[in-house]
């Protein structure tokens, strides 16, 4: 698989529902069934750190793939972020065209990563900035232990928030693909000259 996620970016499960709802509205069997497989893929090729390297493994870039790997592994999910980082795999005298897309690979991952991490720390602050503020407006002499938002009054914050950050998402959306593209082009030519080397030998 060319692309560099193989999972599904997040801006926890509360934005992603969300987003889903807005878009598609309840979700389809055929949907559900989609997403489920989705996720079980992402998890076959799991690679489980030590606690130590687990630790590091959440505030360090991606460097190169792990030595002996014979294929592109996948670590636990980065808790700021909510994406699992890729070791990619380094083949056996790696041509300068297949460096180039292991590169350009590393780098999306590594501005895909930071920009989600920004945006959920951001997320987080404000939803609880919100939720402090309409508590203290709404249920200021209130029982302690009835103190809750309704799902209904959470909504004007997620729209609120949707609302504020459209053009970011909007350009994001355009540099993602466009990275994406670019690693798909790559991928096909070291596909077409791995069988162009079937010739030559």
């Amino acid at each position: 698989m060319p692309l560099v996620s193989r999972g599904v970016c997040l801006v926890g499960c509360e934005m992603n529902m969300l987003k889903m709802r807005l878009k598609f509205g309840s979700f389809s069997s055929s949907s559900k069934r989609s997403l489920s497989t989705s996720f079980r893929n992402c998890q076959r090729k799991e690679v489980r750190y030590p606690p130590i390297q687990k630790a590091k493994q959440q505030n360090k870039n991606i460097d190169s793939a792990i030595p002996g790997a014979s294929h592109d592994c996948i670590g636990p999910p980065n808790k700021f972020s909510n994406i699992r980082p890729i070791k990619f795999y380094v083949p056996t005298n790696e041509t300068p065209l297949q460096l180039q897309l292991r590169k350009h690979r590393e780098e999306t991952q590594e501005w895909n990563d930071e920009f989600w991490k920004n945006h959920n720390i951001k997320f987080k602050k404000m939803k609880a900035d919100f939720i402090k503020k309409r508590l203290e407006e709404k249920y200021a002499n209130t029982v302690e232990d009835q103190k809750r938002l309704t799902a209904d009054e959470m909504s004007e914050f997620y729209k609120a928030f949707l609302d504020l950050h459209r053009t970011q998402h909007i350009e994001y959306n355009k540099e993602w693909y466009k990275r994406n593209f670019r690693i798909l082009y790559l991928s096909a030519y070291v596909r077409l000259q791995s069988f162009l080397k079937l010739f030559k030998t």
